[in-house]
């Protein structure tokens, strides 16, 4: 653990690397205790003295945000010889402060007005001509530097140094030029990489400044074997199957994450940690040590709960994370809500070696919708591969349905159908997302010849686009669409159909209310196309606000489509556990007023 540990906070430094004989020392922020954006006092309080800033706007903020003089103003105990020691430590600070920001010359003065009630201290800044970069000599040294020019020119780690000849001197850009190379060393291949000098030498008079930094990235690292501990209840490869990282692979420690992630979503374990053991490098060769701390072989839950969709739930669970003691995981859930009940079982194989796991299922439900009411069943045989952001599998699935419309009505139907999925989900953060995209495709064909009552092809697809709106807002785009190619729809399954309206599809609508008139009844049409769009503002770290509009329909015809408009607004909530939507929407077609309640974001 404490070579994890001690990597871990060389990462987290790296953005502190100091600067060396850059007039003298490194410019400092001052201390601006615990928040340093407090400047109003507690009710109550009696303001001992004002403070009135003369600069430019950007520096104004700087000194409203890290002067002690400024923090201070409302303390009870500051007489006048106090004051004028504040007033002349806000100057020095001051020019620290002006210092980070590329001035090296400038005229700082503060004056204070003892007459004024509330004393006032004047603080003026003239910041002068900011120096700009002359020179920039970023240079690598060591015994390895042969394979860290190699390894530096590939990459294009230079790049990354953000500042460059005629820019700006800023102590951020410096500080986060020279941690960028850092980082690109330490991540990737060379995780001994270290700055061995660095240097900003500032001529003020000439107001000009050239930067010089050394790396040593040290020899180049590989994987070595992997090791699992903290096994008890589980079989090794149960981890064995999970793990991507090939001895003699270059040493990326993002293969440890990716990897640490991967086994931390598994129900098995309770925690998972995956380090680089550098203690024991042997040839260059880093052994590689997962530690995990086991859960519970077997698991019960019982759970009640209320959705605007499916109203009123109860439901029950039963979990077994080792079957037949090979780590095959078994997962059964009952639920009873007052629109749908169902009953899923499953099991799942680790992955092999191959990336693929395969599992299995079987399903009953039964819905009660508009009129319709109708029993399913289905058996799944399925394999899944998951590859970074792009997620692939092929299915066997057996679908079985009666439906019993308002006439009265008696329909079944069944397919044997094949079928295909595609996923990419790119995403910044899959809970909160703020930028990229997802993409599900999914295809299935079905013959009598194969034991179906109708020959059809079914595809549907579903985007989402997530675009930035300033540094928290955030745009989303969906578009959903699909279609079977049955010539008789009454003899697909009712599962294969399309159905709008609710929650996540579109919203000031009932439940799956959008489809298609048939014996008194609302039923699935054959073909589907919705879009939407929501904006949401984010007032804090917690609380939002969303507005939106959706439209579309399911129906049997091409030439049938009627749009369903739905729009709306509602609070979310970064709750603990999850996002928690709250929505208010107007159904166009209904002319009514709906209520919506969600928990996450369904991609």
């Amino acid at each position: 653990m404490v070579p994890l540990f001690r990597r871990l906070l060389l990462l987290l430094s790296v953005g502190c690397a100091c600067g060396l004989g850059a007039v003298g020392a490194r410019a400092q922020l001052p201390d601006a205790a615990d928040d340093p954006t407090r400047t109003s006092a507690p009710a109550g309080d009696v303001q001992r003295y004002a403070v009135v800033i003369k600069a430019p706007d950007d520096i104004g903020v700087l000194f409203y945000r890290y002067l002690e003089l400024v923090r201070r103003q409302y303390d009870a105990d500051i007489d006048r010889d106090q004051l004028e020691l504040l007033a002349d430590r806000a100057q020095r600070q001051a020019r620290t402060l002006l210092n980070t920001e590329g001035y090296f010359a400038p005229d700082v003065s503060a004056e204070i007005d003892f007459e004024a009630q509330p004393w006032r201290v004047t603080l003026e800044a003239k910041p002068g001509d900011p120096v700009i970069v002359k020179q920039v000599d970023l240079e690598l040294v060591g015994e390895a530097k042969a394979d860290a020019e190699a390894f530096y020119r590939e990459r294009g780690l230079a790049d990354l140094f953000r500042l460059k000849v005629g820019d700006r001197f800023r102590q951020t850009d410096w500080d986060a030029g020279k941690a960028a190379i850092l980082r690109g060393f330490l991540l990737e291949r060379f995780p001994d990489a270290r700055i061995v000098f660095s240097q900003a030498r500032v001529q003020p008079e000439a107001h000009e400044v050239t930067l010089k930094v050394q790396y040593d990235a040290g020899p180049a690292r590989f994987f070595g074997e992997t090791r699992v501990v903290g096994l008890q209840r589980y079989p090794e490869t149960l981890v064995r199957s999970v793990n991507q990282i090939a001895a003699g692979s270059p040493y990326q420690q993002a293969r440890l994450l990716e990897m640490q992630s991967e086994l931390q979503a598994f129900p098995q374990f309770k925690s998972v940690n995956v380090i680089a053991d550098f203690d024991h490098v042997v040839d260059g060769k880093v052994p590689v040590v997962v530690e995990v701390e086991e859960n519970e072989r077997k698991r019960v839950q019982i759970g009640l709960g209320y959705s605007t969709n499916t109203r009123e739930r109860v439901q029950f669970g039963y979990s077994d994370y080792n079957v037949f003691d090979r780590g095959w995981r078994f997962d059964s859930l009952l639920k009873l809500e007052r629109l749908e009940q169902s009953l899923d079982t499953s099991i799942r194989l680790p992955r092999g070696t191959d990336g693929w796991q395969d599992g299995a299922g079987v399903s009953l439900k039964r819905t009660d919708i508009e009129g319709e009411v109708t029993r399913t069943g289905l058996v799944e045989l399925k394999r899944e591969r998951k590859d970074g952001e792009f997620e692939r599998g092929v299915n066997l699935r057996y679908y079985y349905s009666v439906q019993e419309l308002a006439n009265s009505e008696r329909r079944i139907a069944r397919a044997l159908a094949p079928g295909v999925s595609w996923t990419v989900r790119h995403l910044d953060d899959l809970a909160y997302p703020h930028r990229g995209y997802v993409i599900n495709t999914q295809f299935a064909v079905a013959g009598r010849d194969l034991g179906s009552d109708e020959t059809f092809a079914r595809a549907y697809g579903k985007a989402v686009l997530v675009l930035p709106v300033g540094e928290v807002d955030a745009l989303m785009l969906r578009a959903e669409g699909g279609a079977v190619t049955a010539k008789d729809r009454t003899r697909v399954p009712s599962d294969l159909l399309f159905r709008a309206g609710g929650d996540q599809s579109i919203r000031g609508y009932n439940y799956q209310s959008i489809g298609v008139e048939d014996g008194g009844s609302i039923v699935g049409g054959r073909y589907l196309a919705i879009g939407g769009a929501e904006y949401v503002h984010w007032f804090s770290k917690t609380w939002g606000a969303g507005v939106f509009a959706e439209t579309g329909d399911a129906f049997d015809q091409p030439g049938n489509m009627v749009l369903n408009t739905g729009y709306g607004f509602g609070p979310r909530w970064r709750s603990p556990v999850g996002p928690i939507n709250f929505d208010l929407a107007w159904g166009e077609r209904t002319h009514a007023f709906k209520f919506h309640f969600s928990l996450g974001i369904v991609f």
